[in-house]
């Protein structure tokens, strides 16, 4: 079906620290790339709004308050990954210090004697 996910792991193992520098710099720079030039974007996007709000104001008869719902929605789309990824680390330490504290408690049954 997503022929994507169904990629084939190699092992790197017995590789050389060299080879697999080589196999995993390219997928690095893709993904530090991606963050890096979206982010720049969306600043620039919100630099040039905060320069461009007077004109607005004197060409289409914006008011400041439309203009503030306007950086509100900026704001809001800038944070929602900051959002997401600090409830996924949030719910994720949490699954694991509750893991960690009830282990003690649970006991299988093979283990009886």
């Amino acid at each position: 079906m997503l022929k994507f996910l169904e990629q084939v792991r190699k092992p790197t193992l017995d590789l050389p620290v060299e080879e697999r520098r080589k196999m995993w710099f390219k997928p690095f720079m893709q993904s530090y790339l991606v963050v890096f030039f979206g982010y720049m974007a969306m600043y620039l996007i919100r630099k040039n709004f905060n320069i461009a709000q007077n004109d607005m104001i004197e060409t289409y008869g914006l008011t400041k308050t439309q203009l503030g719902m306007i950086g509100l929605g900026f704001s809001i789309i800038d944070n929602i990954p900051i959002l997401l990824g600090s409830f996924f680390i949030v719910i994720t330490c949490s699954a694991f210090a509750i893991a960690l504290l009830l282990m003690p408690f649970l006991k299988t049954q093979s283990n009886e004697k």
